[in-house]
């Protein structure tokens, strides 16, 4: 019945010539093993840090990686305690309890190989597809703060009973996003390395923990401070056979040190001014980047970086807001001015099927009561200046160094008594703004072929 069809694309001049380029031509219905990962060994563990007792503010906890096998994923895993004051429960603000983290690092031999911020570590999440965003907010109870938003614990079983003294321990998970979890060549090879050390420093206070009041409208300071406890580290291996390591450790080292190309992220000196007052023009914030390194992504965003005192400002305090226009100039020449909302919209091209990666849309969640809606993920705009925002391999950057004066200028959205035009309250209206630029950089490291170290080698 089809033979009418082929005969008619036998006639074709087009078909005939792309048919003539035999070198491409793929047979979809021949039976071939064209990529296959060899039978392998896996394990999952959690594991306590080297100093258990460092939980306090601005404190480092530390893990040392055990040496088995080739790491997939590493998470960290954590208990919050907090005893409720006459039944008032706790406020967090969208971003949930990410600010209990400064920073993370991998270190090796006390040199740091790859750092996270809580700003960079936003900037990684507003990357990913929707499913894994949706574990991640999970993960640090993200949603749409509100006073009684966040529910009390009876005994820790989340039956959300009030008492005097209603004991609450909230497990969180925080998901390294690392270049090494991401892309498989990129993955540590704990077995040959040197020991590799991971560190979490804490946040400096517990301030964006806020407690609802007995007016049912005003928040405060928490009576008692929630506190950290239960630290550990998941961390998922992959094992090889003996023959199969010994193989890989071969093709990798044996011809001497190994260069890799590999990403990291550099936060820049935050930038703060004051919001515009209502119906008044949006104020521009602007940032000289002192990095000269390469880079592949610049992200930027910009908060209101006050103590929230009500509902209204809890909901929108601590969160990205909207942006109305970004501007990248370097070298006295404009590069990109283009309207905010086009860059979170379409501003991560990629080189696969469908045009655009990952949209970060400010969607509803709704996991259960304790989560709403994260707020804001698409107000973290990323300035993508490779071809793709798949991160799993090199699709173009940009040099800094050369560039005279690079500066990022983020002007907010006007904002008017109901609120931004994008679904933000009026609350930040006057308020103090910090204005965060992150880069994703990208850098040679090599690994000595006889002693596993690692060094940094060149980022510019």
């Amino acid at each position: 019945m089809s033979s009418v069809v082929i005969a008619s694309n036998q006639q074709s001049a087009l078909l005939s010539t792309l048919n003539s380029a035999s070198g491409s031509l793929v047979q979809p219905f021949e039976y071939s093993i064209s990529k296959r990962v060899p039978a392998h060994g896996k394990s999952v563990i959690e594991f306590n840090p080297t100093n258990p007792a460092a939980t306090t503010a601005s404190s480092v906890m530390s893990w040392d990686l055990p040496k088995t096998g080739i790491v997939r994923n590493i998470c960290l895993k954590l208990d919050v305690e907090h005893t409720e004051t006459n039944g008032r429960g706790m406020c967090l603000p969208a971003d949930g309890w990410l600010s209990l983290i400064d920073r993370i690092e991998i270190e090796s031999s006390s040199r740091k190989l790859l750092t996270h911020t809580k700003a960079s570590l936003l900037a990684a999440y507003s990357d990913l597809p929707v499913e894994a965003r949706a574990a991640f907010e999970r993960g640090l109870h993200m949603h749409k703060a509100q006073p009684s938003g966040f529910p009390s614990y009876t005994a820790g079983d989340g039956s959300g009973a009030g008492s005097t003294t209603d004991a609450s321990k909230i497990t969180l998970f925080v998901p390294f996003l690392f270049c090494f979890t991401n892309a498989t060549n990129q993955s540590l090879m704990t077995e040959f390395l040197e020991p590799i050390r991971v560190s979490v420093k804490w946040g400096s206070n517990l301030s964006f923990v806020r407690q609802a009041q007995t007016d049912g409208t005003t928040v405060a300071q928490v009576t008692n401070p929630p506190v950290i406890s239960g630290c550990k580290l998941i961390l998922e291996t992959v094992q090889l056979e003996a023959q199969q390591m010994d193989s890989l450790i071969a093709a990798q080292y044996g011809a001497g040190p190994l260069s890799q190309l590999t990403y990291d992220y550099f936060e820049e000196t935050n930038q703060t001014g004051t919001m515009s007052a209502e119906n008044a023009a949006g104020v521009t914030l602007s940032h000289e980047i002192k990095s000269t390194d390469v880079v592949s992504d610049i992200y930027v965003y910009v908060e209101c970086s006050e103590t929230p005192a009500n509902a209204a400002e809890i909901a929108a305090f601590g969160a990205p807001l909207p942006l109305k226009k970004v501007v990248l100039k370097a070298s006295g020449q404009t590069l990109i001015e283009v309207d905010a909302e086009y860059v979170g919209l379409f501003g991560r091209r990629t080189m696969r099927d469908g045009f655009y990666g990952a949209c970060p849309a400010n969607q509803l969640t709704n996991f259960d009561k304790t989560l709403g809606s994260l707020a804001n993920p698409g107000y973290i705009y990323r300035l993508q200046m490779g071809l793709s925002n798949d991160h799993q391999f090199d699709s173009g950057s940009i040099s800094l160094r050369e560039l005279n004066s690079p500066t990022i200028e983020a002007t907010m959205e006007t904002i008017s008594a109901t609120g931004f035009s994008q679904d933000v309250n009026a609350a930040v209206a006057s308020k103090a703004l910090k204005m965060h630029v992150v880069l994703r950089t990208q850098g040679l490291t090599t690994t000595d072929s006889g002693s596993g170290r690692i060094v940094s080698t060149l980022s510019n």
